[in-house]
């Protein structure tokens, strides 16, 4: 679900009805209460279009970012990420313990 979330996230509020889109506001919210928790930058949404804006976040937090944005993997790896598809699945790992476990920024 953190990953379909990332994958439309500038879209989601765009095809909801009205009976889901409590359901859909609230997933958003949870998910960006988790990117926050999983890093040093404060997650508020897509603020600017440009990666470079959000340097200053955790290189987690960074590549959820890439998916959100729809950066490639290549262009990460060619930015000096490493091994960013593990580097996002431990992301969403720690995203998702975080939601489990109830422990929000």
């Amino acid at each position: 679900m953190l990953k379909g979330i990332a994958s439309n996230y500038d879209y989601l509020y765009l095809d909801a009805s009205w009976n889901t889109l409590f359901s859909v506001a609230e997933s958003k919210a949870d998910f960006d209460m988790a990117l926050s928790s999983i890093g040093k930058g404060y997650w508020r949404g897509l603020d600017n279009h440009k990666f470079g804006y959000y340097k200053y976040f955790g290189r987690l937090q960074q590549v959820v970012i890439a998916a959100i944005m729809g950066i490639p993997d290549r262009k990460l790896e060619g930015m000096g990420f490493k091994d960013v598809r593990i580097m996002r699945s431990v992301a969403f790992q720690r995203m998702r313990d975080v939601l489990n476990k109830g422990k929000l920024r």
